[in-house]
């Protein structure tokens, strides 16, 4: 990319060295022209070295920029570190690119997101441009993105007049969930039940994620999300260090890919109902879920219990 790229760009850092001079390497091809660098600090003090190495590897862009930097004075956590800090951007900012550590754009991410962010600049019915998609190479469309209820958010992009009704305490979500909403954004009563039970985990504190409400505030406001037609941001975030990719997961093989120009532009306004479907029980737990409740399921559960009963008794 010969021209610097337009849009401020947001990097939320926490303890991932390695990962964000790969990430920086990449932003060093497209050269933002403001780097906003949203870090937390640890919560163990024995990460201290490694978030202190994360931070002043984020702050110090080897192209020229304006660098704005909010440090957190005591670790806040996922939730309240990616919320605040969003808000932060956009206190400033009309438009926002957001890029966490652990991630690796491709470069035509880039010119994807500045292309959509000024196409619907003003249309309110899209609300968050993504740079995933989870279909795991199976083709949904022959344009170069397509609708979605979904918000992924491993590398996205929006807008002021979106991110103003991110709903941070959740205050309207019992009306949502007890009025019937519910079933109009999501008709299967399994993928209804999954994102009821996350929101109302994050509203009762038990699960510390910022993306669970961005999604529903979204679909408060009956606002769609963009999912590219390949993926353009891999995630390598997926081991025990992670908050919420712990472990191993089939999207961690996931790489970024280029995508063609000029854009091929949609010409409805429809979600993929089928591309959602398959979000839900590949990518959150769906498949999971209807195995463990199956007859073979309930028994492997019981045998499991049993198993560990045992264990414990001759302990």
């Amino acid at each position: 990319m010969s021209q610097q790229f337009q849009h401020p760009i947001a990097l939320i850092v926490y303890r991932r060295p390695e990962s964000v001079a790969k990430l920086m390497a990449c932003l060093g091809r497209v050269k933002p022209t403001k780097l906003y660098v949203i870090a937390d600090v640890p919560r163990d003090p024995k990460w201290q070295a490694e978030c202190d190495e994360t931070f002043a590897i984020a702050t110090n862009p080897s192209w020229n920029c304006e660098l704005f930097v909010d440090r957190a004075k005591e670790n806040l956590g996922c939730r309240r570190r990616i919320s605040s800090g969003v808000d932060w951007v956009f206190s400033q900012e009309e438009t926002v690119v957001v890029l966490e550590d652990d991630l690796e754009p491709a470069d035509s991410f880039f010119p994807f997101c500045a292309e959509l962010l000024e196409r619907y600049r003003d249309d309110k019915r899209i609300m968050h441009i993504g740079g995933n998609n989870h279909q795991q190479g199976i083709a949904r469309t022959p344009d170069s993105y397509y609708f979605s209820k979904h918000t992924h958010c491993w590398g996205w992009a929006s807008w002021r007049r979106a991110w103003q009704h991110f709903d941070h305490e959740l205050t309207n979500w019992p009306t949502f969930r007890d009025g019937g909403f519910m079933e109009r954004v999501c008709p299967d009563p399994l993928e209804r039940e999954y994102f009821a039970g996350k929101l109302d985990g994050v509203l009762n504190g038990d699960i510390d994620s910022w993306a669970y409400i961005w999604t529903y505030s979204c679909w408060r406001q009956n606002g769609l999300g963009i999912i590219p037609a390949v993926n353009l941001v891999a995630n390598h975030g997926f081991d025990d260090s992670a908050t919420h990719t712990k472990g191993s997961h089939a999207l961690q093989e996931l790489r970024a890919e280029e995508l063609s120009f000029p854009l091929q532009h949609p010409t409805g306004f429809a979600p993929n109902e089928a591309a959602d479907h398959y979000a839900f029980y590949h990518h959150f737990e769906g498949n999971a879920i209807r195995a463990a409740r199956s007859p073979m399921g309930k028994i492997r559960q019981w045998r499991n219990g049993a198993l560990r009963r045992m264990k414990a008794l001759t302990r």
